[in-house]
């Protein structure tokens, strides 16, 4: 059953098929997402972790070693009786655990594998959820990159206009510079942007297991996804199926469990049995047989088991209360997403809804005003930059609100929805 989880978690969160070693560089999120399931070095250590406490379970259930003891004597140079010399002896001794003792170390130990599969699949998720981060970064760099070059391009044209104006004795020498000034600032932006690009490029690739250069797509345009934000709805799902929260379970299961041995441990010593026979070397003589019955006496050190017992119980009301602060924490957080993400939704909108396009507009007016003498230079470049803030703010309004749904997905363990991709757009011919 919880394999049978694992496998659908990992279809559910990264996709269904795996990327061979061999592939060529991915062009979407979701290829991106299932080579990330596949080679991602985490993913593997705490999958290797989990089957490491499996394999704990059966070791925790299992009896002591049986002991094989051999004695003799030796005969010495001094005269001694016969019969005690050439004496050898074998005998077999075996710790035999009291009732119910190793089934409860079992059942701690089942726990403990338990909590690491939720851990692996909390890794699944985090994986997916810092790589979603990680494209969309480079997705808001990238489109950074491209509005900068493009402004670069109209200072351009801007700055010719000046220099034409300055040069017929209708514009001062200070428009000129005004526009090589803006223009070294934004190259050096270009630069900053590069770099943070490249960063992010370098996350994606760890995450994926590759060096940090290696050669990435330039992420698609996307349109943001209109999934329903049901906050309590988000709310129980997060409490039911969130590994993390899963885990905790487990971890004061266990110590109720734990509980239950160390009293058991102070109350029902173990035993431990064992018998030997022994024969004459010289005519190989039966001599004696000898059973041993071995009884620790745990009363005699009452105050080491009360301690253990109190030492569980304390664990016990720990692990209780850091479920409560984790299912605190992770509304908490499910409303902070949500709330970033409603918020990133509605600058789309209200971006999309004209003041894009106003922006536009206002630097096509402002540059055919400063064109005829009706407007300064100031104007213009003020306008220019007021369109370069209002493109940035967008792309950074549809990738905060991605990074928001990468969140909310990772904490409810499923996805809210497909990320639409952006028409295109039809050309309209004369």
């Amino acid at each position: 059953m919880e394999r049978t989880r694992s496998i659908w978690l990992a279809m559910l969160v990264f996709g269904a098929s795996v990327v061979g070693a061999e592939s060529p560089p991915l062009a979407t999120l979701a290829d991106l997402l299932r080579e990330a399931a596949a080679k991602n070095p985490e993913a593997e250590a705490a999958r290797h972790r989990w089957e490491a406490a499996q394999q704990a379970v059966t070791t925790a259930k299992a009896w002591d070693d049986p002991m094989l003891t051999l004695a003799g004597r030796v005969p010495s140079s001094q005269a001694t009786p016969a019969s005690m010399d050439g004496d050898i002896g074998y005998g077999l001794t075996q710790r035999i655990p009291f009732f119910g003792k190793k089934a409860l170390a079992g059942t701690i130990a089942e726990r403990e594998a338990a909590r690491a599969y939720e851990d692996y699949m909390a890794k699944l998720l985090e994986i997916a959820a810092a790589l979603k981060r990680a494209y969309y970064e480079l997705y808001y760099a990238g489109k950074s990159i491209e509005l900068n070059r493009e402004t670069l391009r109209l200072l351009e044209e801007i700055t010719q206009i000046a220099l034409t104006r300055y040069g017929v004795g209708k514009a001062a020498q200070g428009d000129v510079l005004l526009a090589q000034i803006e223009t070294r600032k934004l190259t050096a932006e270009l630069a900053i942007l590069e770099r943070k690009r490249e960063d992010s490029a370098a996350t994606i690739n760890r995450l994926l297991g590759r060096r940090p250069t290696a050669p990435l797509p330039v992420p698609a345009p996307f349109e943001p996804r209109r999934a329903p934000l049901d906050e309590p709805k988000l709310w129980g799902l997060a409490l039911e199926a969130w590994p993390g929260i899963r885990a905790a379970q487990h971890d004061v299961a266990r110590a109720d469990t734990a509980i239950q041995l160390a009293e058991r441990n102070k109350r029902y010593p173990d035993i431990e049995l064992g018998g030997m026979v022994t024969h004459y070397t010289g005519d190989r003589d039966f001599r004696m047989a000898e059973l041993q019955v071995a009884v620790p006496l745990p009363w005699w050190n009452k105050k080491k088991y009360d301690a253990e017992v109190r030492r569980e119980r304390a664990n016990r009301s720990a692990a209780e209360q850091d479920l409560v602060n984790l299912r605190n924490t992770t509304m908490e957080e499910i409303h902070h997403f949500v709330t970033q993400a409603e918020t990133a939704r509605r600058l789309v909108e209200l971006y999309r809804g004209g003041v894009l396009t106003q922006a536009r507009l206002n630097v096509d007016a402002s540059r055919a005003s400063y064109q005829t003498g009706q407007t300064d230079f100031l104007t213009l470049l003020s306008a220019q930059r007021t369109l370069l803030s209002t493109q940035l703010d967008f792309h950074r309004a549809l990738a905060d609100h991605e990074k928001a749904l990468a969140e909310i997905e990772r904490m409810i363990g499923q996805p809210l929805g497909p990320v639409a991709a952006r028409p295109t757009p039809k050309l309209i011919t004369p």
